[in-house]
C-alpha cells in the first residue's frame, strides 16, 4: 500500500521541464531510483543516475560519458512507474556479483532496495537498467554504442565456440539481454557458430566478458572480413 502511495505522489507532483535539481545533498534522500555503473579496464561509461520523486533527474558523470558535468532533466514517469513497481523486489538478492575482473558492476536501487551485479542477474534487472540507459542516451548524456570500428571487423558478428553444441539454446536463454542470434553453423559438430550480438544493449566489451565467463563458452571473438588476393 505504501508503494502505491509513493508512486501516486510521483504522478501528481510531476516536475515541470523548466525545473532542475538545485542541490545533490538536498535531494539525495528523496531519490527513488538510482543507477550506478562502475568502471572496467576499458572505456565503459562510469556514472550515477538519480531519479527523484517528482520526476526530476540528476546525471553525475565520472568517466567515458558524453557530458563532463552534472546534468539535470525532468522525465515523464508514466513508463517507469509500472515497470519498477512490477519487478519482484522482495525476492531479488542484494548481490549477484561474482569475483571476475574487468567487468563493470551495476547497482540499481528502488525505494530503498539495492541490488548489485556484474556477469549475471535476473532478466528484469537488465530490462530496468536498459530503460534508464535509453533515456540517458535520449538526453545526450551517453552515446549509443557504435559498431566495431577496428579495421576488418564486421560489426555485431562474432565466432562462438561452445563446449557442448546442445547448450546453444540454453546459452541464449541465460543471456537473453544480449539478444544472441545464430547466423550459421561453421562446423559439422555445431560447436563453432557465427552469431550476432546486439551491442546496442550494452558495451561490446561488457557483453563479451559475460559470455566468456559462461562455463559453456570455450571462446568468442569478432568476425573479420577476409580479402582474397590473386
Amino acid at each position: 500500500m505504501h508503494t502505491l502511495v509513493v508512486w501516486g505522489m510521483i504522478v501528481m507532483s510531476a516536475c515541470s521541464p523548466r525545473q532542475t535539481v538545485g542541490s545533490r545533498d538536498a535531494y539525495h534522500s528523496e531519490s527513488v531510483i538510482t543507477l550506478t555503473k562502475g568502471p572496467c579496464l576499458g572505456t565503459c561509461p562510469v556514472f550515477t543516475l538519480q531519479v527523484f520523486r517528482d520526476g526530476q533527474v540528476m546525471f553525475r558523470p565520472r568517466f567515458y560519458t558524453a557530458v563532463a558535468d552534472t546534468s539535470y532533466s525532468c522525465w515523464d514517469m508514466k513508463a517507469l512507474i509500472p515497470a519498477f513497481r512490477a519487478a519482484p523486489w522482495d525476492t531479488l538478492q542484494e548481490s549477484y556479483a561474482e569475483p571476475v575482473a574487468d567487468i563493470p558492476s551495476t547497482t540499481l536501487t528502488y525505494n530503498g532496495k539495492t541490488v548489485r551485479w556484474n556477469i549475471r542477474a535476473p532478466q528484469v534487472l537488465y530490462d530496468l537498467e536498459q530503460m534508464l540507459i535509453q533515456r540517458c542516451r535520449q538526453e545526450g548524456w551517453l552515446t549509443s554504442p557504435p559498431g566495431d570500428d577496428k579495421s576488418g571487423i564486421i560489426p555485431g558478428e562474432y565466432i562462438l565456440q561452445l563446449r557442448d553444441p546442445s547448450e546453444w539454446e540454453n546459452l541464449q536463454k541465460r543471456h537473453k539481454a544480449l539478444a544472441l542470434r545464430l547466423i550459421r553453423q561453421l562446423n559439422p559438430e555445431g560447436s563453432l557458430l557465427l552469431v550476432h550480438l546486439d551491442t546496442t544493449r550494452m558495451p561490446a566489451k561488457e557483453a563479451l566478458a559475460r559470455l566468456r565467463a559462461d562455463s559453456e563458452v570455450v571462446a568468442i571473438s569478432p568476425n573479420h572480413k577476409v580479402e582474397l588476393r590473386d
